[in-house]
């Protein structure tokens, strides 16, 4: 079943199960300015945004008084609880802050802090400051909730199809492949962003970097976040710099080998590029995951 059609049923079976709630979207869009500091709001002006993404079904900003309040309407639950967890929360430098969540028939709606629209380059510094902020943060917060799935895409690398493949590829045993594989998967694990490229990181009012949309975000191998740096062609002549950088100051930030941070990167990547490959049966991404794989171990 498609993923839309998959995450649509899941949000139908969430809001049933709480009952249906029919609020009015003005008494909601009030309720989120009313948390973002408007005492008494009065015509406010909502604009629609331009939306991509899983499960996004609309994308807005609501102003009113030199406020603005973001929503974001969406059919992921996965997304929805951990938003819920992080308004409870309150909060963080690292991301926006969470003001309501609410459900309005089988439709889910998360409002959050506006922290604008332009989207900047960030320096390896930054990305990886960032990255183990917010890292930091969601094991934290989102430990309990945080989906798994990341963990089990990378597991799937150790089947025998494709460590067949692997052996045929780097010349070593698939004894010694596997077990390369089980030792890369004992490596530190942490709740990560998994999505954070360019278009998810905003800057707030006075320039600091924050990491938007939650849907990606799940537990994973510390480091694998930064699979995203990677070219999605990697060939032995990729430049690869701003990669290197960041994984060589998130090593210090973590306190872990720069080689055991790379190692996860890679490990995503290859696992990512493994999923897809084995949905769309698309041999390129089954050649890239077997490239990342190779260079994991």
């Amino acid at each position: 079943m498609p993923t839309t059609a998959t995450d649509a049923f899941g949000a139908l079976l969430y809001s049933a199960k709480r009952g249906f709630r029919f609020e009015r979207m003005p008494i909601l869009r009030r309720r989120a300015l009313g948390l973002a500091g408007v005492r008494e709001v009065g015509a406010f002006e909502a604009h629609r945004l331009p939306s991509e993404g899983r499960g996004n079904l609309g994308l807005y900003r609501i102003d009113y008084a030199g406020i603005s309040v973001f929503q974001k309407m969406t059919t992921n639950t996965r997304e929805f609880r951990m938003a819920k967890v992080l308004a409870r929360a309150g909060e963080s430098a690292s991301h926006p802050r969470v003001l309501l969540c609410a459900t309005r028939g089988p439709i889910l709606h998360i409002f959050q802090e506006f922290v604008g629209e332009e989207c900047r380059p960030v320096s390896p510094e930054v990305y990886a400051t960032l990255a183990s902020d917010f890292s930091a943060v969601a094991t934290r917060v989102l430990g309990q909730v945080a989906p798994k799935d990341r963990l089990t895409w990378m597991e799937s690398l150790s089947t025998p199809a494709f460590v067949a493949k692997l052996a045929q590829r780097t010349g070593l045993h698939a004894d010694q492949l596997r077990r390369g594989l089980s030792d890369a998967m004992s490596q530190p694990r942490a709740v990560v962003h998994n999505d954070l490229h360019s278009s998810n990181i905003r800057q707030r009012n006075d320039g600091t970097p924050v990491a938007i949309d939650f849907g990606g975000v799940g537990w994973s191998l510390q480091g694998a976040e930064y699979y995203r740096l990677l070219p999605k062609q990697l060939t032995d002549d990729s430049k690869v710099e701003m990669f290197d950088e960041a994984t060589a100051i998130a090593a210090r930030l973590l306190g872990q080998p720069v080689e055991e941070v790379r190692r996860a990167a890679y490990l995503a990547a290859a696992a990512r590029h493994a999923r897809f490959a084995r949905l769309r049966r698309d041999k390129a991404r089954e050649e890239q995951a077997l490239i990342c794989a190779a260079r994991a171990l």
